[in-house]
């Protein structure tokens, strides 16, 4: 997964749109099988995302241990597993989507809405409200990893 950033432009949009389906079909199942401990985790790294809208790296951090957790908290082992296998690709996409925006307090909303429906165990509105977060955050990625027109070839 990691070379599809040195392939070119079409494998990372396929990785992209991969993990896209990958994150909605995971909130969707956290809502139905998370406990409280995975509640807590999560909790804790939405707490660190607002306390860090200042610090873009803290809220990269805790924007990556979210998903992360809430892959675990699907209780899936293979959605962990490909997750954590794009760590590295999360950790780049998110630094560079957070490099480039000016209000950070939008991402954690977006993440908010994730986890106060799969706090209550909402199935479809935690899909929704992955569905939404994860459209946003594809447009902002391809936003950033779209080529400079005014750099020379």
């Amino acid at each position: 997964i990691e070379w599809s950033i040195l392939l070119g432009e079409k494998p990372t949009h396929d990785v992209i749109e991969a993990r896209t389906y990958i994150e909605i079909a995971v909130a969707r199942i956290a809502a139905t099988r998370r406990d409280d401990g995975h509640l807590a985790e999560l909790r804790t790294h939405l707490e660190a995302m607002q306390r860090s809208t200042g610090d873009r790296e803290a809220f990269r951090d805790a924007d990556v241990a979210f998903h992360l957790t809430l892959a675990r908290a699907s209780g899936n082992v293979v959605f962990g597993d490909i997750l954590n296998s794009m760590r590295a690709l999360l950790l780049m996409w998110s630094k560079k989507t957070l490099e480039a925006s000016e209000d950070l307090h939008s991402f954690y909303v977006e993440h908010l809405a994730v986890f106060e429906a799969v706090e209550v165990g909402d199935a479809d509105a935690a899909e929704s409200a992955m569905r939404s977060h994860m459209g946003h955050a594809l447009d902002r990625i391809e936003a950033v990893m779209a080529p400079d027109p005014d750099q020379a070839p």
